[in-house]
């Protein structure tokens, strides 16, 4: 259950632009081409907020934006981000771009963090996909030089984390979810 605050605080927010819920919610990529959409079931009550690539805040260096975000309420007083980008195959000019969504989505959380007044403890970034090709090229497997191996972009999408260069070098969690490669959907229980 949210808390009469937030309630208060999410009325300055456009709220055809995020749900509030006891634990689950439909995150959906409409893009022709792309589309997914997966069930997202939480432990927790949470907002998850939408299309946060055309609603972005135009100040940021950063102008990619991952699909959506989801604030995942802890305790009374901490809530883990969830970022989630949904995308149809993933190389390895996907993979950069979908870490520069990743980075995007984080500063834009931050900025929503402090209008709700809410403290992030935790990030988890996910990445949606039909089809993994990373690896799978023969580019992929070139020596990138001035990368400690865990960060070679093969190594790093298959390691369960992901290396974000924010304000400092963050390393988060990462976890793949495999789309169904027909129908674009999938569920995903965290």
């Amino acid at each position: 259950m949210l808390e009469r605050g937030i309630d208060d605080k999410l009325n300055l927010i456009e709220s055809s632009l995020y749900s509030c819920s006891e634990g689950e919610v439909t995150l959906e990529e409409t893009k022709a081409g792309g589309e997914a959409k997966v069930k997202f079931i939480l432990n927790n009550s949470c907002i998850a907020f939408f299309h946060m690539e055309s609603n972005k805040p135009k100040y940021f260096k950063c102008k990619n934006c991952s699909d959506n975000i989801v604030f995942e309420k802890i305790n009374d007083s901490e809530w883990k981000l969830h970022v989630i980008e949904l995308k149809r195959t993933v190389k390895l000019k996907e993979w950069e771009k979908i870490k520069e969504q990743f980075k995007g989505a984080i500063l834009n959380a931050k900025a929503l963090s402090g209008v709700l007044e809410i403290k992030i403890k935790e990030i988890i970034c996910y990445t949606g996909f039909r089809r993994d090709c990373l690896g799978k090229e023969l580019v992929d497997l070139k020596t990138f030089i001035g990368l400690e191996a865990s960060q070679t972009p093969y190594i790093e999408w298959d390691s369960g984390r992901v290396h974000i260069d924010l304000d400092s070098k963050l390393v988060l969690r990462h976890q793949k979810i495999q789309l169904d490669a027909e129908t674009g959907e999938a569920e995903l229980r965290v």
